[in-house]
């Protein structure tokens, strides 16, 4: 009972670890950060903040 019972569990792991996906690539893109604060009372910060940005990408399904 014992061993047909761990032969099931096995087995369930092993179909559930079949069933996911992994997928690796890369990403790129342009950020504009239109965010406008004060720095303080007298000086005002309105430019926005330009940023290029690449990475890598791991996507598990």
């Amino acid at each position: 009972m014992k061993k047909s019972l761990l032969f099931v569990a096995i087995a369930m792991m092993g179909i559930s670890l079949k069933a996911q996906e992994t997928r690796f690539g890369a990403k790129a893109g342009y950020s504009m950060s239109t965010l406008k604060f004060t720095d303080s009372e007298e000086n005002d910060n309105k430019d926005p903040m330009h940023t290029f940005y690449i990475g890598g990408l791991v996507e598990q399904n």
